[in-house]
């Protein structure tokens, strides 16, 4: 029977509390082990940005599989990585890994869609950097005119 460890990724606190996308990645990778009859060994969760290599969860998680010969399994290829030079070390490593939404996916495809997740990083990065800018410009109409020096008059003018 092949030994699997499920590593599972969220960016946000926020996601960790809630559990969202935690537990669907749970289960897209548990399902996936099971319906292959793979035994899940460890399992890690880490609450990372995906654009940092020096993960400590995912790190472990490698070592889990050097040292025990398991598969590492998540449940799409971003959850590792979406830096294009990880996903290439980590396919000369000695660890084999399988994205649960491509089990099938050789190594060009890998690299194709690892490209893809780092620019969909960047473009998100671009739309909250915009989002952020839109809303300072906006300001807070209760203080924005009170740190310019002025003041704000509400109400019905005469």
């Amino acid at each position: 029977m092949c030994k699997a460890v499920i590593y599972i990724r969220v960016s946000t606190r926020k996601q960790e509390i809630t559990g969202l996308g935690i537990e669907a990645q749970r289960r897209i990778a548990t399902d996936f082990c099971q319906s292959r009859q793979w035994e899940v060994t460890r399992e890690f969760i880490e609450v990372q940005s995906g654009g940092r290599n020096d993960r400590e969860m995912i790190r472990e998680a490698l070592e889990q599989c050097e040292l025990t010969g398991s598969v590492l399994v998540v449940a799409k290829l971003d959850r590792i990585s979406r830096d294009v030079g990880f996903i290439d070390q980590l396919q000369k490593s000695n660890v084999r890994f399988v994205c649960a939404d491509m089990p099938e996916a050789n190594q060009t495809m890998i690299q194709f869609m690892a490209v893809f997740a780092a620019y969909e990083r960047k473009m998100a990065s671009e739309r909250t950097r915009a989002a952020l800018e839109g809303k300072e410009g906006l300001g807070n109409p209760n203080t924005t005119a009170e740190r310019k020096g002025s003041t704000t008059h509400r109400g019905s003018q005469s």
